[in-house]
């Protein structure tokens, strides 16, 4: 997973791309993980009120992006049924949940640039950002139902209203950026002749200018006010059907078929 620092420090951009699709290995999660929650801790560790923070190189915000065709194609669906057992399915569901928890409660402002696709894990990752901004041609895609994993509802539910989170989620459909900017999911949509990366760097250059104290202490108070929101916990909840699916042997066979078909259009708002 590669990273990338602006200038002046303040920006750390991380690469999500897993070639050929984009799909996360339980790895990447981990490794994801791991970046934001050790910016939480240089939060911690430079939060004192007796300097006035001049000269602070440390990290303000974030940009999640992926180069190709799409921003995120879920979950590693190989890497899962590579092992025996119940094992990849435990893997993949400890490390996302690991993952979208670090970017909910991450330090500071997490920001998600993303284009073509956003299936399943992907969403849930963008879900649990502060801010989205997506390309015109990005289309959201509610697999879950069709590849036998149960999640993403607690994210989902942060951008649309819950008939419209269902709609989604029990006919594995999708929806267009337009429609999920038009429904207030998302803040921005980018079109297609401007760079989506580069409007997010836009954005993130003018939280970096901020005071990065008080962002810390925004993001935490509006982390607060959102009590309801709880990502890892939720996913985990999540996990527990997902489990059973496994245990009963629906969920494998589900996700063998999808690996062998032929991608199929699914409803579409």
């Amino acid at each position: 997973m590669k990273t990338k620092r602006s200038k002046d420090g303040k920006i750390l951009e991380i690469d999500l791309s897993s070639p050929p699709v984009n799909a996360l290995s339980s790895k990447d999660l981990h490794e994801l993980a791991s970046i934001l929650n050790s910016i939480m801790v240089q939060a911690s560790e430079d939060y004192d009120y007796s300097t006035d923070g001049d000269g602070d190189m440390r990290t303000c915000v974030v940009i999640l992006s992926a180069s190709g065709r799409g921003f995120n194609a879920g979950g590693d669906l190989k890497e899962i049924e590579s092992f025996q057992n119940h094992v990849g399915i435990m893997r993949q569901c400890v490390a996302s949940a690991r993952a979208c928890g670090s970017i909910a409660n991450c330090a500071v402002p997490v920001i998600a640039a993303i284009q073509g696709y956003c299936i399943g894990l992907g969403i849930s990752i963008v879900g649990s950002c502060d801010i989205c901004v997506a390309a015109e041609n990005t289309e959201f895609v509610f697999r879950e139902i069709d590849n036998g994993a149960i999640g993403g509802a607690s994210q989902s539910l942060r951008m649309l209203s819950p008939q419209v989170v269902r709609y989604l989620m029990f006919t594995g459909g999708k929806i267009s950026a337009k429609e999920l900017f038009l429904k207030g999911g998302i803040p921005e949509v980018v079109p297609s002749s401007v760079s989506v990366l580069d409007r997010a760097r836009e954005i993130a250059s003018v939280i970096a200018q901020k005071d990065r104290r008080l962002l810390i202490d925004m993001k935490a108070s509006m982390n607060g006010i959102e009590k309801n929101f709880q990502p890892e916990k939720d996913m985990h909840y999540e996990h527990g059907f997902t489990f059973q699916a496994n245990i009963r042997g629906t969920a494998s066979k589900m996700r063998k078929s999808f690996l062998s078909k032929p991608r199929i259009r699914t409803s579409k708002l």
